[in-house]
């Protein structure tokens, strides 16, 4: 979560979405004084000026974190990810750091029944049937130059292309390719099922590959 007060916007983060690499070029440009990251001691990105230890809060914990601002001056967006592709790379980030979890990192059709799998939808939109409390922009995790570019132009912070896209924290773990060579149809059901509001909101649809 970054609360930028110098440049007005606000950083929800999800999980397995770039997140920590956001923070991590981000933080070089917020206000020390001011401003509040919560930063990542696993990335080694400082925590600054944070009340919380949770680097995922939700945005009406961000909200709460903000103080006594007007919020129609701020930005306030976050990234979403196909959740096909989501859940391969939170299984393998999880099955390598969460062998104590074996009932579910045993196998990806176990997966499926972990409690902690990335559904981050409740942390950005706070009510299903009202629009207006979505962030401003939800931007997609295949298409984060559009973000950066963003950034530049709204808030003046020029993040290099060779910067973000070679900042790859938590990568390097993932053992399969493309999403599909992992998921079968029971998994593909799945994951349509448990993040049918991302779905919907972002169109996102199901990719086969042949290996």
């Amino acid at each position: 979560m970054i609360i930028s007060h110098e440049h007005k916007f606000i950083f929800i983060k999800t999980r397995k979405t770039a997140g920590s690499t956001f923070e991590a070029l981000m933080y070089p440009h917020l206000n020390k004084e001011t401003d509040i990251c919560t930063g990542s001691p696993r990335d080694g990105t400082p925590s600054l000026n944070s009340p919380t230890t949770n680097g995922h809060a939700t945005y009406a914990e961000a909200v709460k974190y903000a103080g006594d601002v007007d919020l129609s001056e701020y930005q306030t967006f976050t990234i979403e990810r196909n959740p096909w592709d989501k859940m391969v790379s939170a299984y393998w980030w999880h099955y390598h750091t969460k062998s104590e979890w074996k009932e579910w990192v045993k196998d990806f059709d176990a997966y499926m029944f972990c409690p902690y799998v990335p559904k981050d939808f409740h942390k950005y939109h706070l009510d299903p049937n009202d629009p207006q409390s979505l962030v401003n922009v939800v931007y997609d995790y295949d298409d984060l130059a559009g973000m950066y570019e963003d950034m530049d132009t709204f808030f003046g912070i020029k993040i290099p292309e060779s910067d973000w896209r070679g900042t790859k924290l938590k990568s390097g773990i993932r053992k399969s390719g493309h999403y599909s060579e992992l998921h079968n149809d029971n998994t593909r059901e799945c994951v349509a099922l448990m993040f049918a509001e991302e779905i919907e909101m972002m169109g996102y649809t199901y990719e086969q590959r042949s290996s």
